[in-house]
C-alpha cells in the first residue's frame, strides 16, 4: 500500500474508521530532516509516537505491545506506533465522522491522554494529522479531498471544534499549542498552516436539511426525546399565557410553603402568590403587604376596606381591589372565585363559639373552590391579650411571601415606638396611675379582654376604669358614674372629633347630658383615628397620644405632629405631603352620625 493517500482501518468502540497517514506527518527517521523542525529537540529522532485520532493522544510502548493493552496488533509506520485491523469494507468510511463526533475528547485506554506511559512523555499537539474533528492535515491532495468531503457532509455545529477545545485544555499536559497561521511563540509546537478553512466560521457550505437532520439527530440522542417534549410544552405555556396565568404559572412552579396560622392548622400556600385577597379588621395584612413592596398582588378585599379612606390613601392598590363583603355582612363567593386567587387571608373575630362557627363555614366554602386560606384571629380575641400576638399578623403574612426579614424589622421599629413610651411610664406607682375610660363609638368602651386595654395599662401604665370584657355596651348614665380623670376617644364606627363633645352633641351619645365628667369639665380628651386605635402599624403613634394625654408633665418634650409625620414618612415610605393626607384620612366619620 502506497504511503501518499495509504489508508489504515481501525475499529474502535465498535465503529470503523479510515486515518490517513502522509511521510510529511510521519516521525523523522533521520533521513528526512525537513519534517521535523517543527518538533521539540527531545521528540526528535523517531521516537515512538502516535497521531491523535478523535478518541484522544496514545502513545504505545513496548509494554503496552507485549500486554496487548489496546487489543489488536501494533504496527510500526516509520517511527510510529500504530493500532491496526484489517479493512472490513467501505461503510467505515461515511461512519468516520459521525463517530468520531459521538467520541471526540475521550481517552483510548487506561491511561491519561497524550501522555507515554512508560516514560511520562508529553506528545505535542502538532504531531497529530487530524484538527481535532477527524480531518486530516497532510498533503495537497488530501486536504482536496477533505474539502470535498467537508462540503457534504461537515454539520454546522462542528465548525471551530477543535480550536474550542483548545481553549478548554489550555494549562493541561498534552494540551495542544496551535495558533493561528503565521505566529509562533518560543515553546509552542509548529504552526498548522494547512487548517481546513471549514472550520472557521461562516467559510462551510451544506445542505440545510442535512444540516437539521444532523443536529437534531445528535440532540436527541443527548437529551432524550422525553426531554425535548417536556421542554417545548412547557414554553408553549409560557408563551401563550396572559398576564393572570403567568402570575399563578410562577407561584405553582415553585414548591408550596407550609404556614402554621392561628386556626391551629398548617395550610399549604404557593410560594410567591400572585393574587391575594385580604378579608380583615386591623389592617395589618394589608400594611404589611404595602411596605414588603408586595401589595401590588392584591386582588380582593372586605367592603370596610374599600370604603374607609386612610388605608386607600397608604395602599393605593386598595382602590384597584374588588369589595368582597365580609364574614358579617357575607362574603360574595362568586366574584371571589372569579378573581382566581393563589391565597386567602382571613382575620377572624371568636369572641364566642357563635362567632367560630360562623368563620368556619366561610373558610370552608372558600377552600371549596381550591383556594387556601390562612386565618388569623384578632388580637382581643387571645385569652391574655398581648402584642405579640398582633405582630403575628406581620410574620405569618412576611413568611407567605418570603419576606421574613423585612417582617422581623417592621416589628423591631414598632416595639421600638412602644418602648419610646414604655421608659417614661414603667415606674408610676399604682396610686399615681390615671384614670381612663377606652371610649369607641358610638356607644362602647373596651374592657379589661380587649388588646386595647392591655395596651392601655401594660404599655402607658395607666388604669382602665372599664369591666371585663371586650366591647362593653356603655349608657350615659354609667359612663358619668365611671367619672374616669381622661377619656379615650376611638373611632371605632368613625371618627369621633372631640370639638363635638365639647359643644355638647349628639354622636352615638348625647355628650351635653356628660358636661360634667371630670374628662370633658378638664378638657382632657384624644380623639384617635379610624385605623390607628386598633392594634395596626400606627399603634405607636396612638400610644403616643394616649401616654401625652394621661401623663403631661413626662411627655411634656414631645411633638406629636412631628412624630406622627416622621413615623409615617420612615415606615411607609411617604414623603410629607402624602403622610399628612394619610394622617388626616384617619378622620373617617363613616356612617357616624351627628345631631
Amino acid at each position: 500500500m502506497r504511503r501518499r493517500g495509504g489508508i489504515l482501518v481501525r475499529r474502535l468502540a465498535g465503529r470503523r474508521r479510515r486515518v490517513r497517514d502522509h511521510p510529511r506527518r510521519r516521525p523523522s527517521t533521520g533521513r528526512d530532516r525537513g519534517a521535523d523542525r517543527h518538533l521539540e529537540p527531545r521528540q526528535r529522532g523517531g521516537r515512538p509516537l502516535v497521531r491523535r485520532t478523535k478518541l484522544g493522544h496514545r502513545a504505545f510502548s513496548a509494554a503496552d505491545r507485549a500486554a496487548g493493552r489496546s487489543g489488536g496488533g501494533i504496527r510500526r509506520l516509520g517511527g510510529h506506533a500504530q493500532q491496526h485491523r484489517p479493512r472490513r469494507g467501505a461503510a467505515g468510511h461515511r461512519r468516520r465522522h459521525r463517530a468520531g463526533h459521538d467520541r471526540a475528547g475521550e481517552p483510548d485506554g487506561p491511561d491519561r491522554p497524550g501522555v507515554d506511559a512508560d516514560r511520562g512523555l508529553h506528545l505535542a499537539d502538532d504531531r497529530q494529522p487530524d484538527d481535532g474533528c477527524g480531518r486530516l492535515r497532510g498533503g495537497r491532495r488530501d486536504r482536496r479531498r477533505a474539502d470535498r468531503r467537508d462540503r457534504r457532509i461537515r454539520p454546522l455545529c462542528c465548525r471551530g471544534r477543535s480550536r474550542h477545545r483548545d481553549r478548554r485544555l489550555a494549562g493541561r499536559p498534552g494540551a495542544p499549542q496551535r495558533r493561528h497561521a503565521g505566529a509562533t511563540r518560543p515553546g509552542e509546537g509548529a504552526v498548522n498552516r494547512h487548517t481546513s478553512p471549514r472550520t472557521r466560521i461562516g467559510k462551510a457550505t451544506m445542505n440545510p436539511y442535512g444540516m437539521v437532520r444532523h443536529c437534531l439527530r445528535r440532540f436527541v440522542r443527548a437529551v432524550g426525546l422525553t426531554t425535548v417534549v417536556v421542554a417545548v410544552a412547557a414554553g408553549t405555556a409560557a408563551c401563550g399565557g396572559g398576564d393572570q396565568a403567568a402570575g399563578s404559572g410562577a407561584a405553582a412552579s415553585a414548591a408550596p410553603v407550609a404556614i402554621k396560622d392561628h386556626w391551629e392548622r398548617t395550610v399549604q400556600v404557593p410560594a410567591n402568590p400572585q393574587r391575594v385577597v385580604v378579608l380583615e379588621w386591623e389592617g395589618l395584612i394589608t400594611k404589611s403587604m404595602k411596605i414588603f413592596g408586595v401589595d401590588n398582588t392584591l386582588v380582593g378585599v372586605d367592603s370596610a376596606t374599600k370604603k374607609m379612606g386612610h388605608r386607600a390613601a397608604v395602599i393605593p392598590s386598595i382602590a384597584k381591589a374588588v369589595a368582597l363583603g365580609s364574614p358579617w355582612s357575607g362574603v360574595n363567593y362568586e366574584q371571589l372565585a372569579g378573581l382566581k386567587p393563589d391565597v386567602v387571608f382571613l382575620e377572624a373575630w371568636v369572641a364566642s363559639q357563635e362567632n367560630r362557627a360562623m368563620h368556619q363555614e366561610v373558610i370552608d366554602k372558600i377552600e371549596s373552590l381550591g383556594v387556601p386560606v390562612v386565618v388569623l384571629i384578632s388580637p382581643s380575641n387571645f385569652e391574655q391579650p398581648n402584642i405579640r400576638t398582633a405582630w403575628e399578623h406581620i410574620t405569618i403574612t412576611g413568611q407567605v411571601f418570603g419576606k421574613q426579614a423585612e417582617a422581623t424589622r417592621l416589628v423591631e421599629r414598632l416595639n421600638a415606638g412602644l418602648d419610646k413610651v414604655t421608659s417614661r411610664t414603667k415606674d408610676i406607682p399604682d396610686a399615681e396611675r390615671t384614670k381612663v375610660a377606652y371610649f369607641a363609638t358610638i356607644n362602647n368602651v373596651m374592657g379589661t379582654k380587649s388588646i386595647q386595654s392591655y395596651l392601655l395599662t401594660d404599655v402607658v401604665g395607666a388604669r382602665n376604669v372599664a369591666g371585663p370584657g371586650t366591647f362593653v355596651t356603655i349608657s350615659e348614665e354609667k359612663l358619668l358614674a365611671l367619672d374616669p380623670d381622661a377619656m379615650v376617644v376611638a373611632g371605632h364606627e368613625g371618627y369621633l372629633d372631640t370639638s363635638l363633645i365639647y359643644g355638647g352633641k349628639h354622636a352615638g351619645l348625647n355628650w351635653a347630658n356628660l358636661k360634667d365628667m371630670r374628662a370633658i369639665k378638664t378638657k382632657r380628651l384624644v380623639a384617635l383615628g379610624y385605623d390607628e386605635w386598633r392594634a395596626t402599624v400606627e399603634t405607636p403613634i396612638a400610644l403616643l397620644k394616649i401616654a401625652k394625654l394621661a401623663y403631661p408633665d413626662r411627655f411634656a418634650d414631645v411633638d406629636i405632629v412631628a412624630e406622627e409625620i416622621a413615623f409615617y414618612r420612615d415606615v411607609y415610605g411617604l414623603d410629607e405631603a402624602q403622610a399628612k393626607a394619610a394622617i388626616e384620612a384617619q378622620k373617617y366619620v363613616g356612617e357616624l352620625e351627628v345631631k
